[in-house]
């Protein structure tokens, strides 16, 4: 995402890109986190970089939550299957 973010900075320039990203952030996030307070301010976000760089935390976040609830899932299967 990161990645298409910043071809669309790159794209349109920044000025335009900023506000296309803003978009195009929005319709990817609706469906994985419908209703985030981060797709309400990434959406004010003026400045490129910072898109970036939050764009870049959240996805760690994220990343980080879904090795803990796979790491929760596996363990509460392998007690199923122990009993």
């Amino acid at each position: 995402m990161q990645a298409h973010v910043k071809e669309l900075h790159d794209f349109y320039g920044l000025s335009k890109g900023i506000r296309i990203a803003r978009k195009h952030v929005s319709w990817y996030l609706r469906e994985h986190a419908p209703d985030d307070q981060f797709r309400r301010t990434f959406n004010t976000m003026e400045d490129a970089s910072e898109q970036l760089e939050v764009l870049e935390a959240y996805f760690e976040k994220f990343c980080v939550n879904q090795r803990k609830e796979l790491t929760e899932l596996c363990s509460n299967n392998a007690e199923i299957l122990t009993y």
